[in-house]
C-alpha cells in the first residue's frame, strides 16, 4: 500500500495470541487504533478470529499486514506453533484480498527503531540503541529471530529461523541437558529449550539429573514459582536466562547488530526482576575472541506486547 489516506489494519498471529490493530494512515503517519488481543485457540482459523475481531470494532478494510509466527512463502504460511494456515485464497475467500503476509519477528524488526525508553528495559550497561544493525529474538511459542538492517534509504526487515539453529553447551550441565534431550528428540534447537514448551523441558531435565522425578509443571507455573521463592524453579529460571544470553550473543555475531539485541516474547518480560542479577549479560559477552565487540553492543527487553503492530503498520506503505 502507497501512501496516501485510509484505514488498514495489522495482526501479529504467534501461537497463542492474535493481536490486532487499525491503522489510521495519513501520509506517511500511521496512528493504531482500537488494538485487541484475541485467544487462538478460541478460533479454528486465523480468517475466524480476524472476522470476530473487525465486527467487535465494526471496520471493513480491505488491505492489511499480518505478521505470523511461521516461515513465509509465495504470501502464504503454516504456523508453526499451531494449526493455523493462511493462504491469499483463505483471505480472498474470507473478503480480504490485499493483504500482505510477513513474519512475525520481521514485523518485530520493524518496530526497533520505534520504540522509546517507556517500551524498554535495558539488561547490562547500555541503555539506548546504537548506530549499526538491530536484532531481535523472543521465547513464547517459540524462538524468533530477526534482523534490521540499516542502511541509507530505509530500513530493511531480514526473516530468519535461527530459533531453529542447534543448542550449544557451554559447561558440563549443559552438556548434561542436551545429552538428555537428544535422546528424546534427536536433534536439540536453541527453540527446544527457548520457548515455553522448553522451560517445562528444562525444569523436568534438570530435576532428572538431580535424580527427582517430579510432576512436570508448565512455564507458567515454573514462572511463578520461581519468582515466589522455589528453589528448584528459581535455579530453571536462571539457567534459561543463561541459555538465552549465550544465544542472544550468538545472534549478535551473525547478524551483526552492533545497534543492539532486543528480546521480545511472552516470556522474558516476566523476569525482569531476575534477569539482570542472571548470567544473561555475562554470558552475551563471553564470546572470545570477540569479547570486547559484543560488549559494546546493547541488550533491551521490549515491554510492549504490541510492538510488532507498530511493525506491521510501517510496511503498510512498503512494497510487497
Amino acid at each position: 500500500m502507497k501512501a496516501g489516506h485510509g484505514l488498514g489494519l495489522v495482526a501479529d498471529i504467534g501461537g497463542t495470541n492474535a493481536r490486532f490493530a487499525l491503522v489510521e494512515i495519513d501520509g506517511d503517519h500511521r496512528r493504531l487504533i482500537t488494538a485487541e488481543h484475541l485467544s487462538c485457540a478460541d478460533y479454528p482459523t486465523f480468517e475466524d478470529s480476524l472476522i470476530a475481531y473487525l465486527r467487535r470494532v465494526g471496520a471493513a478494510p480491505r488491505l492489511g499486514v499480518v505478521a505470523a509466527a511461521g516461515a513465509v512463502r509465495k504470501n502464504s504460511v503454516r504456523f508453526t506453533n499451531s494449526g493455523w494456515h493462511i493462504t491469499p485464497e483463505s483471505l480472498a475467500h474470507a473478503g480480504f484480498g490485499a493483504f500482505r503476509l510477513v513474519n512475525d519477528y520481521a514485523a518485530q524488526a520493524m518496530a526497533l527503531p520505534l520504540l522509546d525508553a517507556s517500551r524498554l528495559f535495558a539488561i547490562g550497561p547500555l541503555a539506548s540503541i546504537g548506530d549499526g544493525n538491530l536484532a531481535v529474538l523472543g521465547p513464547g511459542s517459540g524462538l524468533g529471530v530477526a534482523a534490521l538492517i540499516r542502511k541509507q534509504g530505509g530500513d530493511v526487515a531480514v526473516a530468519t529461523e535461527g530459533g531453529h539453529a542447534d543448542f550449544a553447551p557451554v559447561d558440563a550441565l549443559e552438556g548434561e541437558i542436551l545429552r538428555l534431550l537428544s535422546e528424546r528428540f534427536g536433534r536439540v534447537s536453541n527453540e527446544i529449550l527457548l520457548s515455553g514448551s522448553g522451560l517445562s523441558r528444562l525444569h523436568d531435565v534438570l530435576q532428572n539429573i538431580d535424580g527427582l522425578d517430579d510432576q512436570e509443571l508448565p512455564a507458567s507455573e515454573i514462572t511463578e514459582r520461581g519468582l515466589s521463592g522455589d528453589h528448584r524453579c528459581h535455579e530453571t529460571l536462571l539457567r534459561f536466562c543463561s541459555v538465552l544470553g549465550s544465544v542472544a550473543g550468538n545472534v549478535a555475531l551473525t547478524l551483526g547488530a552492533t545497534g543492539g539485541v532486543f528480546l521480545a516474547g511472552g516470556i522474558v518480560p516476566r523476569l525482569l526482576s531476575i534477569l539482570p542479577d542472571s548470567a544473561f549479560r555475562a554470558r552475551f559477552e563471553a564470546k572470545q575472541p570477540m569479547t570486547d565487540w559484543v560488549t559494546a553492543v546493547p541488550t533491551l527487553v521490549i515491554t510492549d506486547t504490541d510492538s510488532a503492530l507498530f511493525g506491521a503498520a510501517r510496511l503498510l506503505n512498503a512494497p510487497s
